[in-house]
């Protein structure tokens, strides 16, 4: 087992499952209309980021 496998042993699960919930209570009821719109609001991705999954750059 590598350094990082067993820095990261466990804990990928663990973001699983905070991802899936954050997914099916944020992401999944709105899906049908971000697809019609073809576009997800800002909010989405900052709750998103609040949550601890950092996407892209900083400097927005």
């Amino acid at each position: 087992m590598t350094r990082w496998e067993r820095i990261f042993e466990g804990r990928a699960s663990h973001v699983q499952k905070i991802g899936r919930k954050f997914l099916n209570e944020e992401a999944y009821p709105f899906y049908e209309e971000w697809e019609k719109k073809q576009w997800i609001p800002r909010s989405f991705w900052h709750k998103l980021g609040r949550q601890g999954f950092k996407l892209g750059s900083d400097e927005i």
